[in-house]
């Protein structure tokens, strides 16, 4: 947020939910970061995946999986290893725009020849009475504005939770590592919200 009254004129369930995202999606780091660890093998040097972006750590996740394939099983039920990481960086996309964006309660750049303004983020969007509108600066990119439904944000912050689960349980059941063995990946405790 620019300001301090910008924000105060935001929904305490607004703010609990971009937290959420926030939130899920550090968790969802570390569990990057044990997941190329049990790929790779590293059970010395993982000092080398503290502080990467979760863009290099899904991107070398997926490289890996080329290269150690020896290392692991590719699947679990329904679902290969790559895709998850695929869903991962998609995932990535939407969390950056929540996290990073300048929320406002009303569209920045509607006019007369366009009072959208902005882009809803999927058809149901404007279907929901709770809608809020963020803007996004890209480097080298025009600042650009769309419209979620706390609906929405709800759904990224639940998809994000449960693409770290099953992320955590390949960990956990099929990539065999002294790192994963040692560290047991524990399931995280999530407080359910009041």
């Amino acid at each position: 947020m620019s300001t301090n009254a910008s924000m105060s004129a935001l929904p305490d369930d607004l703010l609990r939910v971009i937290g959420r995202i926030a939130a899920a999606s550090a968790v969802l780091e570390g569990t990057l970061r044990t997941t190329l660890a049990a790929i790779a093998n590293l059970d010395d040097g993982l000092i080398i995946l503290e502080g990467q972006s979760i863009d290099w750590l899904i991107q070398n996740s997926i490289a890996a999986i080329d290269d150690f394939p020896s290392n692991h099983r590719l699947s679990s039920p329904g679902h290969s290893l790559r895709d998850l990481l695929k869903s991962a960086e998609h995932l990535k996309n939407d969390r950056n725009i929540v996290v990073h964006g300048e929320w406002r309660t009303r569209c920045t750049f509607s006019n007369a020849s366009d009072p959208q303004g902005c882009k809803p983020r999927s058809p149901q969007t404007l279907l929901s009475d709770r809608t809020f509108h963020v803007l996004r600066s890209r480097y080298r990119r025009n600042t650009e504005e769309s419209c979620w439904s706390l609906d929405e944000l709800h759904t990224l912050a639940e998809s994000i939770r449960a693409l770290e689960l099953e992320l955590r349980k390949i960990c956990r059941d099929d990539l065999h590592s002294a790192y994963v063995t040692k560290w047991n990946c524990p399931l995280p405790v999530w407080e359910e919200e009041v």
